[in-house]
């Protein structure tokens, strides 16, 4: 009994085999439900596409804006991120593409970094923390070659601060294998060096004119007053809409924007095809390039790979930049307020703006100035002569064009609207001035005939003089330092702030002149007349006279022109003269080309224009007051319509006298006025224009940036 008790005892403690199995199922059930929800999860958040696209790797720290939003009706997770969209405006400009949305606008700051999520750029290898001191060799990082060790030299062109960047801008760390990021990420880091290092290099130039007891009262324009900024506004958006063949997100911007934004990298365009959709440009280490994407548009892909530095070569950040990346001219006569809103790119008329983007524009503009056939079809033609010692399309620009200059701010490099280089090895703008104010200064070569020089020429040869000796004085203190054996901080071509008010002083003083509205149309005869002159002059052309009367003109000119040169020879000898004439004598050669053979061929050829102008104004005149008469002008008011030279001469000269008079004042004052807009700015020597862009000034036609 007392073993049968025991037995059962010890059989009722014994765990029951049917409850490990239940245990084993419950933990294998469990296992497969967890594995299942895994799963069902897993492929909720796989339906996410794109999010690994979207990954810091990719998209720097715009990544932070990347989120999962469940579509309950599809059940599955749409991935949402923002990218920018770039352009370009003014720094006080808060409407944006984007409305309600806040505009970044890149300045360099670190606020602005963390405003545009974009990383601090990198400091060049070696340098210190004021931006002084040389640096060692950089490397240089190549996908199929590993790093090579390169010392680079600093061969910026026109490098005017070699107290301040002598070589750190040469000795940047190149990430050209970091292929992993979208280009846009680089770009706008790129925008953030380009404010960073331009603030520092003006404010060295501030210090550096302190020091020479130069600066006076200037100070630095405040960075909200910049025409010209990049900016950007956050667009959300959803991979739902990526195209199948993208894989990293795009930023936006439109066409006009993407040519602003290389002018002011200092990228220069190399191919600019629109039939093909191709597009390439270089310069100051970066290369952008563009294509047409199935499905998309037209893309471009950002890429650096050298050298670049933002200090005297930066493009000054002038509205004007706008149209003058078009191949367009805004000249003092434009009345449109904002570049390009208010601008239309139709014909040119009236001197309001130039096109200089292709040839045939530039044919085009000086027909609407009324120049002849044979003056268009030489500029049509590439085997013919454009220019001198340089294309006189810069002439005229300089002529006529508004003034992108900034005081206060040392830029001086604009974008080259033309089709032709800018080449300095063959003359230099000081003695050009130097030779023009011992131009004027000669008594026999201003007066027309038996006229005395006119109170205009009188007061032009004070700003010449103050222009000319600005410049020798800074050119002086050049050469001294040079021949003392001290390495100069500054180079021959840079222009003290001083210097740069006096040549804006004087531009200003011509404008006020040739903006009078009883100069408009000598403005335009003379400027036809001389177009027409120079350009047969340099092409070696006989004048063929059209009527019997122009041909008496023409006689009368020649002769006038022979008389300035003593009788010796035919007018296009000086050519000759010029092409042979040493780098010492060539600009005294330029000048007596000027003032002996263009200008009294002009003047003369000028007062037949301007009479024939007159003849049909008094036609026209007589024709409406007998449609309708009106009343007289008082005398009062018809004095103040009337120029100086007028109201001194109407009564003292005759009229023939005074048409040359005003004609020769408007030819020294365009002269004048060419050589000082042409000194204060400067153009970059690989800059041209390749293709007519003209009709894409204002193009909100929309690109992508991979």
């Amino acid at each position: 009994m007392a073993d049968a008790e025991a037995n059962a005892a010890t059989g009722g403690d014994a765990p029951d085999p049917e409850l490990y199995v239940a245990i084993v199922s419950l933990v294998i059930a469990l296992v497969a439900l967890l594995g299942t929800v895994l799963q069902v999860l897993q492929q909720y958040y796989a339906s996410a596409t794109g999010f690994s696209n979207c990954d810091e790797r990719v998209m720097g720290k715009w990544s932070n804006s990347k989120k999962r939003v469940f579509r309950l009706k599809e059940l599955r997770f749409e991935v949402q991120f923002e990218t920018p969209v770039i352009f370009v405006c003014r720094a006080m400009n808060q409407n944006g593409p984007i409305k309600e949305k806040p505009i970044e606008h890149i300045s360099g700051t670190e606020e602005s970094q963390q405003r545009t999520r974009t990383n601090p750029p990198e400091p060049p290898t070696g340098e210190t923390r004021s931006g002084l001191g040389a640096t060692s060799a950089s490397l240089v990082q190549i996908p199929s070659l590993g790093y090579l060790d390169e010392r680079v030299r600093n061969s910026t062109r026109t490098n005017t601060n070699l107290s301040v960047s002598a070589k750190p801008e040469s000795a940047k760390r190149i990430h050209t294998a970091d292929n992993e990021k979208a280009t846009w990420v680089h770009l706008l880091t790129e925008f953030q060096r380009m404010e960073l290092d331009s603030s520092k290099w003006i404010q060295a130039e501030h210090k550096w004119h302190a020091e020479k007891n130069q600066l006076g009262e200037r100070q630095e324009p405040p960075f909200h007053q910049r025409e010209l900024v990049v900016a950007l506004q956050a667009k959300p958006r959803s991979w739902d809409t990526m195209p199948s063949n993208i894989k990293k997100p795009y930023a936006t911007s439109t066409m006009c924007h993407i040519v602003e934004i290389s002018s002011m990298l200092g990228l220069h365009w190399k191919e600019f095809d629109r039939s093909k959709d191709k597009y390439r440009a270089e310069g100051n280490g970066y290369l952008l390039t563009g294509s047409q994407v199935p499905d998309l548009g037209i893309m471009f892909i950002f890429q650096i790979y050298g050298k670049h530095s933002f200090r005297d070569s930066r493009i000054v950040p002038s509205e004007l930049v706008k149209v003058f990346s078009f191949g367009i001219v805004p000249t003092i006569y434009c009345k449109a307020k904002r570049m390009p809103v208010d601008f239309v790119t139709e014909e040119p008329e009236d001197l309001e703006y130039l096109l200089l983007g292709s040839l045939n524009e530039f044919a085009e503009t000086v027909a609407s100035f009324g120049c002849n056939t044979r003056t268009a079809d030489i500029l049509r033609d590439d085997k013919k002569k454009h220019g001198h010692l340089f294309p006189i399309a810069f002439e005229i620009m300089g002529m006529l064009s508004k003034t992108p200059h900034i005081s206060g701010l040392p830029f001086r490099v604009v974008p080259n609207p033309t089709v032709y280089t800018w080449d300095k090895r063959f003359f230099d703008l000081r003695r050009l001035l130097n030779e023009f104010h011992r131009s004027i200064d000669k008594e026999d070569q201003m007066s027309m005939g038996s006229s005395p020089v006119s109170a205009h020429i009188r007061e032009l040869r004070k700003y010449t003089e103050r222009v000319t000796e600005s410049l020798k004085t800074q050119w002086e203190d050049w050469k001294k330092e040079k021949d003392e054996g001290r390495k100069p901080d500054r180079n021959e071509h840079h222009l003290t702030f001083d210097s740069c008010d006096e040549l804006q002083a004087a531009i200003q003083w011509c404008d006020d002149f040739l903006g009078m509205p009883h100069n408009r149309e000598c403005v335009k005869v003379v400027l036809r007349e001389h177009i027409q002159e120079v350009l047969r002059i340099v092409n070696d052309e006989e004048k063929v006279a059209v009527s019997e009367k122009e041909a008496f003109v023409e006689y009368e000119a020649k002769q006038a022109s022979m008389h300035a040169h003593n009788g010796g020879g035919r007018t296009h000898s000086g050519v000759v003269q010029l092409s042979a004439a040493s780098p010492e004598q060539r600009h005294k050669v330029f000048m007596k080309i000027y003032f002996r053979e263009v200008l009294p061929r002009v003047v003369q050829r000028a007062r037949l224009g301007l009479k024939r102008t007159e003849t049909l104004l008094h036609i026209r005149t007589d024709s409406i007051n007998e449609a309708s008469p009106v009343s007289p002008i008082p005398p009062t008011t018809r004095n103040l319509m009337e120029s100086p030279l007028q109201q001194q001469s109407a009564e003292t000269l005759d009229p023939r006298s005074v048409s040359e008079i005003r004609s020769s004042d408007v030819w020294c004052t365009l002269v004048f006025r060419m050589l000082c807009w042409l000194r204060l700015h400067d153009f970059h020597k690989d800059d041209r224009q390749i293709s007519s862009k003209s009709e894409l000034c204002g193009s909100r036609l929309p690109v992508y940036i991979g």
